[in-house]
């Protein structure tokens, strides 16, 4: 977990989208899930986080993820593409 968040912290520093983009909430009422957008011109990163002890389904109108680009991660072992987040899971996409 401590690796994790100082992933977390370096990419702050070293990504100007992180720091510098726009967020947007994704689902605000979803009691399981936190997600964002952080845009910055053309650049887009999709923040996706199961808050619970139970698998997650991203909802129907979720941002395609087929080509989205894994920046980080707290399974590296699960395929980064796939529409269910384990329980606690959190991901960091390239989505542009």
């Amino acid at each position: 977990m401590f690796h994790h968040y100082r992933r977390l912290i370096e990419l702050r520093h070293t990504d100007e989208v992180v720091r510098e983009g726009v967020t947007r909430i994704l689902w605000p009422d979803d009691d399981q899930l936190f997600c964002l957008t952080r845009t910055l011109g053309e650049r887009r990163l999709l923040v996706l986080a199961n808050l619970s002890g139970r698998p997650a389904g991203l909802p129907g109108d979720a941002p395609d993820l087929t080509r989205a680009g894994l920046v980080l991660t707290t399974h590296p072992d699960l395929p980064a593409d796939r529409p269910v987040l384990a329980p606690w899971e959190s991901r960091v996409l390239r989505l542009s």
